[in-house]
């Protein structure tokens, strides 16, 4: 091989490359015809590709321009070419590309990925405020709290080089404050501490806490309380959502936004007025109840399915009903019927007591015990209020579920249909299913209940003259109270 060999290539000095992958073949002419080429520059690959001098380069992601050279040699002899690349094309990603913030606003933290350390965050709103961290390639956001029921979209702004040339955007998007909401609605397999969880998360607090009720405070403008009805077995059965005033449920324009609300969030089905059901969830339902005892609300009420039958009575259960015939016409029924007043002790009492007990033996006369509350007007004269019958076979109307013993069957609910008895309400405070029926006039009241220190549980069915119901509290002091437990 000539050691004093001459080399010419086609191009010389500085070979220029954009900052993405491409290649260049520069010819190669040797005296001596040999030649080898080579380059010390790992994002640089020269060939010699049947005697043409092939250079390729590597997509460039440095925000800089690089240099590097590559080297012809035939024997002793070499001549080099200087290649230079230009710096990439600034580029610059976030994670996540958007932030959504609730309405108490916060602190976040968004990952910026960029090929570039010179770089600059900022806002031009009010209640955003960034911190941009090129070293950590970060940036910390702090958006501040809205009182407005609208929601809010703002922008930060990444820019970058000495011209601070954006080069990026990030929205953010915060939601209005809470006017309408929800309660927890996973209403199956909830507990009471997926119900916390959830309400302490959306800014909730808890009012009060019982073995029955559970209660926050909202952040709504609309509904500022919310009470949870979990039993102990974790039957979740009734959500309420209490009003900040009639007006929010009954005003024209506000009614309207709640119903909407409501059909937006599934309550698609009207059952009536002010009641509806779930389009997915059918065993699900909410009414409107402006005027409930001067608590306007929402009752969110879920039935569990039925697992089984339950044979239910023959006819309904309501007893004795001629209440204008009064107290000869309780003893009258009573005797046709087998009962035995265990209280008052005698007929001279009646006069000075305001409960007649009557006791049946059981399974044979239906009721296994009557219960008549009696009402004197200033002048003596003794009228019946309203009756109650109790019942040892409570399946007949309830069944069980999760431990929770107070739901009505369907044969039950059936059989009160057919006989002309309307299902009006649960009253979540007295724990009783309400049917009416006015045909008879006649208010009908259903509950399982089980008295203090009495091993059976009862079904008990009150009947009260009159389209609304009269007071079926269950006080363990009770005359008829002590007289079951003497039994």
């Amino acid at each position: 091989m000539d050691e004093l060999a001459t080399i010419e290539l086609s191009e010389s000095g500085i070979l220029s490359f954009e900052n993405h992958s491409s290649s260049h073949d520069v010819q190669v002419q040797s005296t001596s015809g040999a030649w080898q080429c080579y380059t010390l520059n790992p994002w640089i690959t020269a060939k010699n590709r049947d005697g043409v001098l092939e250079i390729s380069v590597k997509d460039n992601l440095q925000p800089k321009e690089r240099r590097g050279s590559v080297v012809v040699k035939s024997g002793k002899s070499q001549k080099q070419l200087t290649i230079i690349q230009a710096k990439a094309t600034p580029k610059v990603e976030t994670s996540p590309e958007e932030l959504n913030v609730d309405q108490f606003g916060g602190l976040f933290s968004i990952d910026v990925i960029t090929n570039n350390d010179d770089w600059k965050a900022q806002s031009q709103e009010d209640w955003i405020e960034v911190t941009a961290l090129p070293s950590a390639y970060k940036m910390e956001v702090k958006v501040q709290p809205t009182r407005s029921r609208e929601p809010r979209v703002g922008k930060i702004l990444i820019s970058m080089g000495a011209d601070e040339t954006v080069a990026h955007e990030v929205s953010v998007v915060q939601s209005g404050i809470s006017y309408f909401l929800l309660p927890y609605m996973n209403f199956e397999s909830a507990t009471r501490q997926d119900i916390q969880a959830f309400e302490e998360k959306r800014g909730g607090t808890i009012e009060f806490t019982h073995e029955r009720f559970f209660d926050f405070t909202t952040t709504s403008v609309a509904f500022p309380r919310v009470s949870y009805t979990i039993y102990e077995g974790g039957a979740y059965l009734y959500a309420q959502l209490d009003a900040s005033s009639t007006r929010i449920l009954t005003g024209p324009s506000e009614r309207q936004q709640l119903v909407e609300f409501l059909n937006q969030s599934g309550f698609t089905v009207e059952l009536g007025e002010n009641h509806f059901r779930h389009a997915e969830m059918s065993n699900l339902e909410v009414e409107i109840k402006p005027y409930f005892k001067n608590t306007p609300h929402l009752l969110f009420t879920y039935t569990p399915k039925q697992s089984k039958e339950y044979p239910t009575f023959d006819e309904l259960p309501l007893g004795f009903t001629d209440f204008h015939l009064g107290v000869e016409g309780v003893k009258a029924y009573e005797a046709a019927h087998g009962g035995e007043m265990i209280y008052p002790y005698s007929d001279d009492e009646i006069e000075s007591v305001d409960e007649m007990e009557f006791e049946c033996e059981p399974g044979k006369y239906g009721a296994d015990g009557r219960l008549y509350f009696l009402h004197k007007d200033k002048d003596g004269n003794i009228t019946i209020e309203r009756t109650r019958q109790f019942f040892t076979q409570t399946e007949r109307a309830c069944w069980n579920y999760k431990g929770y013993n107070n739901l009505l069957t369907e044969e039950f609910k059936a059989l009160a249909k057919r006989e002309g008895f309307e299902f009006v309400e649960y009253n979540i405070l007295e724990q009783v299913y309400v049917f009416i029926s006015k045909e008879r006039n006649l208010t009908m009241a259903v509950q399982w209940f089980k008295f203090f220190g009495d091993p059976k549980p009862v079904l008990v069915v009150q009947v009260n003259p009159g389209t609304r119901l009269v007071s079926h509290s269950l006080s363990v002091e009770s005359n008829q109270q002590k007289s079951r437990k003497n039994r």
